[in-house]
């Protein structure tokens, strides 16, 4: 089966488009029958400078308010400049809200969104794949099942979140890749 659903992303950013026109796409794109709504996970884009450039998980938060049927997405989510604990709790709240919309698009990020903030970015696809394992961990927690973790770059102790998402056993987990001559991912759902 072929499902359709539009891409908040750069060409958007690019137009300078307000929140409000922004969510009254949405809104239509629903109300039309499209499938899913994907928003980027960009903090600027360089190249274009009066672009508009907002968080995607108070976007799609906002979005899930007034839609009710596509489901919603980060296209990336960008793993680097977030700790996996606040990706997982994004993650679920916007499940949550979304009564069991949210979808994780995830990678292991990109240099534009990072070289400037000066966030290290030695060895993105082992810190990827060890945010995997934590994101997954902490889905899967709760103050009755508290989890801990060492690994290279992340570590918890004792951790849990203490909201369950919707979607069991959690929100899909869509993982991007791209391979460059630093680095390279592969493409899985989970």
């Amino acid at each position: 089966m072929i499902k359709f659903g539009i891409q908040q992303g750069l060409n958007v950013a690019r137009l300078g488009l307000t929140e409000d026109q922004i969510l009254t796409a949405c809104v239509l794109a629903d109300k039309v029958g499209y499938d899913s709504i994907w928003y980027m996970d960009h903090s600027n884009v360089p190249q274009w400078n009066h672009a508009i450039v907002n968080d995607p998980w108070v976007m799609l938060s906002a979005i899930a308010a007034i839609t009710n049927k596509v489901e919603l997405g980060t296209c990336v989510t960008d793993a680097v400049r977030r700790h996996p604990s606040n990706i997982a709790l994004a993650s679920i709240t916007l499940d949550r809200v979304s009564h069991g919309r949210g979808t994780l698009g995830i990678g292991a990020g990109e240099a534009q969104n990072i070289k400037e903030f000066k966030i290290q970015w030695d060895k993105p696809v082992g810190r990827f794949e060890e945010q995997l394992q934590v994101i997954k961990l902490l889905f899967e927690s709760s103050p009755d099942h508290r989890v801990s973790f060492k690994g290279e770059y992340y570590e918890l102790d004792n951790a849990c979140l203490q909201a369950a998402p919707i979607r069991k056993p959690h929100p899909p987990n869509i993982h991007g890749s791209r391979c460059t001559k630093d680095a390279c991912t592969v493409r899985k759902i989970w």
